[in-house]
């Protein structure tokens, strides 16, 4: 049996919040609400909304209906995430592009799925029935998936595949399209899905209320910025004086981690990802992030 892998451009990046823990993956572009050129930035995922509902398992199981191999049933591979490409027994995932062929009496399809595309949005978000929650899991994967969430293999922490994205601490009447718009508005795919109306919408619906705990946390990031301000300043004033390379690398705010994020869009690299997390403006120029990008040190 053999495959083949179709490489794809990622478009990111994905903004700070507050509520859960955001992680962010190297980006192409990052698309704006506003931006008139969007139509452009989206004309990758275009291509491949036009084609059938691969994404559902009945859509896919359709494709089969001129199935030439008999030694391995259609529904197992529709249910790894393959639909038929009607060229001898050749099949592709509707997620990650992958191609598998040549099977064989005895073929696992989704195991050697998983073997070809562990990162593939499908896989990561496979669940092997193992108790009799094993439906309603499997139903909670496929949202996930649908939504452009991939799981990360840590706790139930999950990242979109296009806009680099992450959520944890998912909650079982959590929507996974909602929580992506609700946290990654400007993210292309879910624009081009769900439309700028449901992003808006989602928005709308939100409505914040002010808490003791949400006053609580605000008060300890103006706390942390202030702390940061501080650090940024002593180390401006030492700027002058010789530094070893290490120092040079190590996080303003805490001294102990490495940097390792760059601030869009002043582009400044101060902090290591841990204390990036609890800052909305840059600590050294103050302006506003729209943006961080995960960096690592040569």
């Amino acid at each position: 049996m053999s495959s083949t892998v179709v490489k794809q451009v990622i478009l990111a990046k994905s903004k700070n919040f507050p509520k859960r823990n955001l992680l962010t993956a190297n980006g192409l572009e990052y698309l704006s609400e506003t931006d008139n050129s969007n139509k452009a930035q989206l004309s990758l995922l275009e291509a491949s909304s036009s084609q059938p509902d691969y994404k559902s398992y009945p859509g896919r199981l359709r494709t089969f209906a001129n199935w030439p191999n008999r030694e391995i049933a259609k529904e197992l591979l529709a249910k790894a995430g393959f639909y038929y490409k009607n060229e001898s027994d050749i099949v592709q995932c509707a997620y990650c592009y992958i191609e598998g062929y040549h099977w064989v009496a005895g073929d696992d399809p989704l195991k050697d799925h998983r073997t070809w595309s562990p990162a593939c949005p499908f896989v990561m978000n496979s669940v092997e029935p193992s108790s009799s929650s094993s439906s309603s899991s499997s139903s909670s994967s496929s949202k996930l998936a649908d939504a452009g969430f991939y799981y990360l293999g840590t706790g139930d922490q999950t990242i979109c595949f296009h806009c680099g994205g992450g959520l944890k601490d998912w909650e079982q009447n959590d929507s996974p399209w909602e929580q992506h718009a609700l946290w990654f508005p400007k993210c292309s795919y879910v624009y081009l899905m769900k439309g700028p109306e449901y992003i808006q919408e989602v928005k709308d619906k939100r409505n914040p209320r002010p808490s003791t705990s949400s006053s609580e946390s605000e008060t300890k990031e103006s706390a942390k910025e202030a702390k940061a301000e501080e650090a940024v300043a002593a180390s401006s004033a030492d700027e002058e004086k010789d530094k070893t390379g290490e120092e040079k690398t190590l996080c303003k705010i805490c001294y102990k981690n490495e940097v390792g994020v760059v601030f869009l869009p002043c582009g400044h690299v101060v902090a290591c990802v841990e204390c990036s997390s609890t800052l909305k403006n840059c600590a050294i120029c103050r302006k506003p992030l729209e943006a961080t990008v995960r960096a690592f040190l040569s």
